[in-house]
């Protein structure tokens, strides 16, 4: 996850009364607008669940009211404790880590419960209408979705939703959604226009969880979907034989054989991103990149980097990355000789994306590859998610069921006027009342939690979040 607070504004609350409140994005999309004692009841909450020495120290509380320079220490501090602490997977799974966010969506965007219809799409364009709260989250979704299809409870959460926006030719993917949102209301933060879509979709990266799909007729039928719709946007390399062989299949309806046949294809099970702009091999090359098969692929089209009539690659192995960073970068105007990654992807305004991976070029060779995208923090999304997986292979685990996970946890939510609600995590709604937070706090506390992965290392105080590969640690001699 990427949290950052990019801006603290003067706001007013219903009694005309002014406050400060910080801005949190998740992924580089405005999730919530709150304000410091907000935070506070929060941290004083996972302190009560998990100990104050598993938690980052909270920035203090000050008597006096804060000038313009205390503010922003303050939008700092409070970005850098919610990156180091949605960085420990105990807290970041727990219910009332994701019960505060999913709250704190619902009072910025003023969303009252209410029954709704929520459409999520697979990758044909099929629609799948789902009943529910409007405030469910996503997980919550996710299982009535799968349920609705008929898929067996074991295999969903092979399966996530994802923000996509449609083109005329295929989707490209805006975010994974996460617990600590509600799809509803995403979407309509997103604009809930047509082109924004809900879509599911595998949610896994070792092509070996295939098997387990094909072995189900709903699981199959995802699988084949998906794949179909891939091998048509062109995100795997297929020659005219190939595609031939492929178009009779389909014809026929041999979704098995398709799949197995698509299995064979370079990038498949990867993701395709956007064109971006990188110093590899030179500063300023123009790039497609993809993610899969534990590498994130650098593809130079001819004419790019040097290139003169064929695509050049780079593979980059992510237990070869010691670690990765989000940066905002200010784009280099043309005239101040600006030639690297983020002067070639700069748009029309504003500060551009950049990602950037310290990689084990040789033995005694540490080098940063920098890549400049809007999709940049997508990008670190799926790194992380990779590696995540790639460690719970290792340890003997496999996709999580819907049963390890924790529900009906009750826990409290300090609203901006000061009332704290009793908060069912998995409703989304609860009674009100007007008391101090750090009182009369009662909530249950959590067991049997997923089995956890502590990932992730340290994070600068300037919102260029330095991830460490903890999968970096385990390379072998045959991998250098």
């Amino acid at each position: 996850m990427h949290f950052t607070i990019p801006k603290a504004e003067e706001l007013k609350d219903k009694n005309g009364a002014a406050f400060t409140g910080y801005t949190i994005h998740a992924d580089g999309k405005l999730h919530c607008v709150v304000r410091y004692r907000q935070l506070s009841c929060l941290h004083d909450q996972l302190k009560r669940v998990f100990g104050a020495r598993a938690l980052p120290t909270f920035p203090p509380k000050k008597l006096l009211h804060l000038n313009s320079e205390e503010v922003e220490e303050r939008r700092m501090l409070l970005e850098r404790y919610l990156q180091l602490v949605s960085q420990d997977s105990k807290v970041f799974s727990s219910e009332v880590f994701n019960g505060f966010l999913v709250s704190a969506q619902l009072e910025t965007q003023s969303a009252a419960p209410e029954q709704v219809t929520l459409d999520v799409y697979l990758l044909n364009n099929y629609r799948i209408s789902v009943t529910a709260s409007s405030t469910l989250q996503t997980d919550d979704v996710l299982e009535k979705t799968c349920q609705q299809i008929n898929l067996p409870p074991r295999l969903t959460y092979y399966f996530g939703l994802f923000m996509m926006k449609k083109t005329e030719e295929s989707y490209t993917i805006v975010r994974k959604l996460h617990d600590f949102e509600a799809p509803f209301i995403s979407l309509r933060t997103a604009g809930h226009t047509p082109e924004h879509r809900i879509v599911l979709r595998k949610n896994y990266w070792d092509t070996s969880y295939d098997a387990d799909l094909l072995e189900d007729t709903v699981g199959r039928n995802l699988l084949y979907v998906q794949t179909v719709s891939e091998v048509e946007w062109g995100w795997m390399s297929a020659d005219t034989d190939t595609r031939a062989r492929l178009t009779m299949l389909q014809a026929k309806g041999n979704k098995r054989e398709y799949v197995a046949l698509a299995q064979q294809l370079p990038f498949y099970g990867y993701m395709q991103f956007e064109p971006c702009t990188c110093d590899f091999p030179v500063a300023g090359t123009r790039a497609r990149v993809s993610i899969g098969n534990k590498e994130l692929n650098i593809r130079i089209p001819p004419g790019e980097g040097g290139a003169r009539n064929t695509v050049r690659e780079g593979s980059f192995k992510v237990t070869r990355m010691r670690c990765w960073r989000i940066s905002s970068v200010e784009p280099v105007p043309a005239e101040a000789g600006g030639a690297g990654p983020s002067s070639a992807a700069a748009g029309p305004t504003g500060p551009q994306l950049e990602l950037s991976f310290e990689y084990l070029m040789s033995r005694d060779q540490l080098q940063w590859v920098r890549l400049a995208s809007p999709q940049a923090v997508l990008m670190s999304v799926c790194l992380q998610a990779l590696v995540e997986e790639l460690l719970r292979r290792r340890k003997g685990l496999g996709i999580p069921r819907p049963g390890e996970k924790v529900h009906n946890v009750n826990f409290n939510y300090l609203t901006r006027d000061g009332s704290l609600q009793h908060v069912n995590a998995r409703s989304g709604a609860g009674d009100s009342e007007h008391v101090d937070c750090d009182s009369g706090i009662s909530f249950r506390k959590l067991s049997n939690k997923l089995s956890q992965l502590n990932l992730v290392g340290r994070i600068s105080l300037a919102s260029n979040r330095t991830v460490e590969n903890n999968a970096f640690d385990e390379i072998g001699d045959d991998e250098l």
